[in-house]
């Protein structure tokens, strides 16, 4: 029974198939012989004529209101630039006025500024020195950086009145509630929030929307007695370690012409400013000071109040995004540290746990065991960079401390895959909403294309890369193509927790206290050469998305038998062949250019950030402030 009904079955299909095939051969040959007549009939149609008018007025509507936008933007660009100018000009009539009117004042404001940061505060508490002094001498400075390298994006005209205030405060308490940076001039990235300010990030939508109120941070600097001065330009969006947008315009580099800098390095660098406030993906700040030869940390993105910031990373968990302070010598940055992370930062921010700042850790005379490396399995340091952090392994280990190599984990995922994703996380949907009808930065071209290319298309070059072999290439055009769901999102996001779970029982299971490695694999590199400059990031790249706090120490420059050691090995394994040979020309013009090392530890123990870049600070016995020279040798 059950073979006869199969049978059946069978030929029943067998009917229906030939009846298919006859029917579609039918049409076939109705659309072969009419389609010609058909379809001239539907381009003569009514239809057709109303399908193509209402198509040609959207794309008119579209071009229209497109230019029509550039034109606004454009508009609000020049008035910003225009403003900004009279500010300038207004603030050095001014104060070239005081200069004329009272004798030796310059002297006098030129001494202030040679003062080391923590003496200037000791000073301004005792009275030798007033607020507004200091104030004046930082500002002469500032403006006379930016005639030179195009720093400043505001002047903050309530400095005037904070450090009027602070000057009337009674000397005898001035120690007691005047803060620990009473008096100090600051200066902050244009993305900090500050009342009645634009925050724009470098996108021109943005302008002519002051802000109402000063974010978390910029309060906790103003309550312990810091005096906010100017605001300095950042790359569009923070996606750049360039300075460059096309509100202000690009920061040169002080040491090198059309070098890569940073606005907040380059004004402390000049000594136009005792210290800077910064942000950026990546840790962007801690290399720009490691370009500027600079100190700086970066905090854990908890132990800092980030309420009320003006950012593009706000929101995605990838690579947090927290502030960094940059100065010319290491007590700056540790005093600063305790102001910022050693103050109630949690009631200034709900997101900061209670944890105090640890002086305990900082003056510990116990013996770390430090981890180091030179190569992350991704990048590798240029010679100059390799001889720094040899030269402070032994430095530390002469000092008594156990110096063990280190290999990272995973670093292909952290700074590609989980770096990346902080800004294509859902496939450059908000970058393309955010840069819609702006002028772009040529720095963030990449970006911009990216943001704007089909899905189809990212796919398509990532097979081609593939299938070259072309294994860093493929992996960026593959995770550029963002999540495609909701529910890939949150798996990513669950990857970021694993991945650093599991980093930091590798770490712990070294016995590690802190590490040493790279900031940069390389100094500071001509512009021209900045594509090339992503792919020897991963060294900062890693901490960020760890969320890990970050030191940067000054060892050394560049010397002539650095360049000379330039092999034809490349710095990066995933380097094709045209990024090696235009990176070792790159790394050919880099002579006296400084070199920084990075000095991390895990997430909330800034303070072993800041014992191991105290100890080797006091090893190298260096300073801004010293005539004594870094190690040349």
């Amino acid at each position: 029974m059950k073979l006869k009904f199969n049978f059946i079955r069978d030929q029943l299909k067998d009917v229906e198939f030939r009846m298919n095939k006859e029917l579609i051969h039918i049409i076939f040959k109705a659309v072969k012989k009419d389609g010609r007549s058909l379809f001239q009939k539907f381009l003569d149609s009514k239809y057709f004529k109303a399908i193509a008018l209402a198509v040609t007025s959207y794309i008119a509507i579209r071009i229209t209101v497109n230019i029509n936008k550039r034109v606004k933007l454009a508009g609000k660009r020049k008035r910003k630039r225009a403003k900004l100018s009279y500010d300038i000009n207004n603030l050095e009539k001014q104060l070239n006025f005081l200069l004329d009117q009272q004798s030796g004042l310059k002297d006098r404001l030129e001494e202030i500024r040679l003062l080391p940061p923590t003496e200037l505060i000791n000073e301004m508490k005792t009275g030798t020195i007033q607020p507004t002094e200091a104030l004046i001498a930082y500002q002469l400075a500032a403006i006379e950086t930016h005639k030179n390298y195009n720093v400043l994006t505001d002047i903050l005209d309530a400095a005037e009145k904070y450090a009027q205030e602070l000057t009337s405060m009674p000397i005898n308490e001035r120690k007691e509630s005047g803060g620990k940076l009473f008096g100090l001039p600051i200066s902050l990235s244009e993305h900090f929030t500050i009342k009645e300010y634009d925050s724009t990030l470098g996108l021109a939508d943005l302008l002519e929307n002051p802000s109402e109120s000063n974010c978390s941070l910029v309060e906790l600097l103003i309550k312990e007695g810091a005096v906010p001065f100017v605001k300095t330009n950042v790359s569009q969006l923070l996606m750049s370690i360039v300075s460059d947008n096309p509100i202000y315009g690009s920061t040169e580099n002080p040491m090198r012409k059309n070098f890569v800098c940073g606005a907040e390095s380059c004004l402390v660098s000049s000594n136009a400013s005792p210290i800077g406030i910064v942000t950026g993906f990546g840790c962007h700040s801690n290399v720009s000071a490691h370009f500027s030869g600079l100190y700086g940390l970066k905090f854990s993105s908890s132990r800092c109040p980030m309420k009320g910031l003006s950012s593009y990373g706000r929101g995605q968990i990838f690579s947090p995004l927290s502030a960094c302070i940059v100065g010319r010598d290491f007590n700056t940055i540790l005093n600063s540290s305790q102001a910022i992370i050693g103050s109630a930062s949690h009631l200034n921010d709900y997101s900061c746990p209670p944890i105090q700042f640890k002086h305990e850790v900082v003056t510990s005379e116990e013996k770390l065991t430090i981890g180091y490396y030179t190569y992350d399995g991704l990048s590798v340091a240029d010679p100059a960079t390799e001889r720094a952090i040899l030269q402070v392994k032994k430095l530390l280990e002469d000092r008594g401390h156990k110096l063990v190599s280190f290999n990272p984990y995973r670093i292909d995922e952290a700074a590609i895959d989980l770096e990346l994703l902080a800004i294509s996380g859902d496939g450059g949907s908000r970058l393309r909403k955010l840069l819609s009808g702006e002028s772009v930065s040529m720095y963030n071209m990449s970006a911009y294309f990216a943001a704007f290319m089909p899905q189809f298309i990212k796919k398509a070059v990532y097979q081609f890369f593939y299938c070259l072999g072309r294994k860093y290439e493929s992996r960026v055009m593959k995770v550029l193509q963002g999540c495609e769901d909701i529910e890939s999102y949150i798996c990513r996001s669950e990857e970021v927790k694993i991945f650093r779970e599991k980093f930091q029982s590798y770490f712990q299971s070294k016995n590690l206290d802190c590490c040493i490695c790279p900031t940069f694999a390389s100094p500071a590199l001509p512009r021209k050469y900045i594509r090339d400059m992503s792919y020897v990031n991963s060294f900062s790249a890693l901490y960020s998305v760890l969320d890990w706090p970050a030191g940067v120490v000054p060892v050394t420059k560049v010397n002539e038998k650095d360049i000379a050691e330039l092999s034809d090995n490349p710095p990066s394994p995933t380097f094709h062949i045209a990024s090696k040979k235009r990176l070792r020309k790159a790394l050919k013009e880099t002579n006296e250019l400084p070199i920084c090392i990075q000095c991390v530890a895990p997430k909330y123990e800034d303070e072993v950030v800041l014992r191991l870049m105290k100890e080797i600070d006091a090893g190298l016995k260096l300073g801004a402030y010293t005539n004594e020279q870094r190690i040349d040798s």
